[in-house]
């Protein structure tokens, strides 16, 4: 039996920092490569996560190995025969040449190198992602502590990630505005939980004085924010991997996510791609652009 897994971008990235491990891309790549994996009747090759979390640890001292990432280690001292690539312009889009190479190879212990961000991968096993990315009993519990309103099933909860800085679409104050509206209109009794890197922006600023009532997540290790972000019932998104990850773990079924048209503008402008595969290819069903 063969096996497929991530040469994950992450690790040779000249952004990778204490603040930004780039854990939406991740875990994009691990769950691509999983439902490919799954598909082929294949193995899940986890060497490089395993090499990922080390250097994780090393460099910050981060736990991702224990945590976010224990269930994706499998064969982490399997060789590697063959690194297949995926195509020019399919970052954010379903790669049919690169799931093709690797059916022809089946047999053999492949890495991918790619972005592989699209959900079409692993569509059919979503029940299986959920549980490889679940929670673990010690960081359950340190969240239930630290933040007992998470765990409020009477609270309607709604994420808000702002992210400034490094996002490739600038904060826009028009989008969470209206935002904001639908879900104070659609929730009038929900609580906000905010999510960003720069609390004292202006902007965030003006954005959080407009709420009710606001808590605030933050952590020095990434994958506990993604799981209180999960823990929440919706979510106003920015374009950003960590709040398509956020949203996507959230258990609502009903769930409302809200993402910025400026997303998929910059997509369609940045890869030459048509608009409906950004909507159906990228973004999930219950995604709504605004």
């Amino acid at each position: 039996m063969g096996k497929v897994g991530p040469l994950l971008t992450a690790f040779d990235s000249p952004h990778l920092s204490e603040s930004n491990t780039g854990l939406g891309n991740v875990l994009f790549q691990i769950a691509s490569t999983y439902g490919i994996a799954k598909s082929m009747e294949m193995e899940f090759f986890g060497r490089h996560v395993f090499e990922f979390s080390q250097k994780l640890r090393i460099q910050f001292g981060f736990h991702h190995g224990e945590t976010i990432f224990r269930n994706c280690q499998n064969n982490s001292t399997s060789p590697v025969d063959v690194v297949v690539y995926e195509a020019p312009n399919h970052h954010k889009l379903f790669d049919i040449t690169l799931v093709s190479k690797i059916f022809q190879l089946r047999n053999q212990s492949l890495l991918t190198q790619g972005y592989m961000e699209s959900h079409v991968y692993f569509d059919t096993y979503e029940k299986e992602i959920r549980e490889l990315f679940s929670m673990d009993d010690a960081s359950k519990t340190y969240l239930q502590t630290k933040y007992p309103f998470l765990f409020d099933p009477a609270r309607t909860l709604i994420a808000i990630h702002i992210r400034t800085g490094n996002s490739i679409v600038e904060i826009e104050e028009k989008y969470y505005r209206k935002a904001i509206q639908f879900m104070q209109e659609t929730f009038p009794t929900a609580e906000y939980v905010l999510f960003t890197n720069d609390l004292s922006n202006t902007l965030v600023q003006s954005l959080i004085h407009s709420l009710p009532i606001v808590h605030q997540v933050q952590e020095r290790e990434d994958y506990l924010e993604l799981w209180a972000f999960s823990q929440t019932s919706h979510a106003i998104c920015c374009f950003s991997t960590f709040s398509w990850w956020g949203s996507y773990l959230i258990a609502n079924p009903q769930k409302r996510i809200l993402v910025p048209q400026s997303s998929v503008d910059y997509m369609k402008n940045k890869y030459n791609i048509d608009e409906q595969k950004i909507r159906t290819e990228y973004y999930t069903p219950e995604t709504q652009i605004l």
